[in-house]
């Protein structure tokens, strides 16, 4: 589901240092459209090693899927024959990820 923030409007609110939440920072659209490229990297990473995982917590398990996108970090483009996308620490890549249109 997806929220609309301007219904509510907030101000931008510093959850710890270096950390702030910007309410309505991404319209519906655009919010639609990072899930949309989020489930399309999923699905092209399936049975790879960088696939979807439940991490694990303590002595449990979390009832969670996550993709963590910097779980397998390699200094060349492949890992085990998969190709991964080199994201950088600045969120360059990621902020590319996003405004991609392929």
């Amino acid at each position: 589901m997806l929220f609309d923030a301007t219904v509510i409007p907030r101000k931008p609110h510093q959850v710890m240092p270096g950390v702030v939440h910007l309410p309505a920072f991404f319209t519906s659209d655009e919010q639609r459209e990072i899930i949309e490229q989020a489930r399309e990297l999923t699905r092209s990473v399936a049975g790879t090693p960088v696939a979807m995982r439940q991490p694990r917590v303590g002595k449990g398990q979390m009832d969670a899927w996550m993709l963590s996108l910097g779980w397998f970090w390699a200094n060349s483009l492949t890992t085990d024959l998969f190709p991964t996308t080199p994201w950088g620490a600045n969120g360059d890549s990621v902020k590319l990820f996003l405004s991609r249109k392929d």
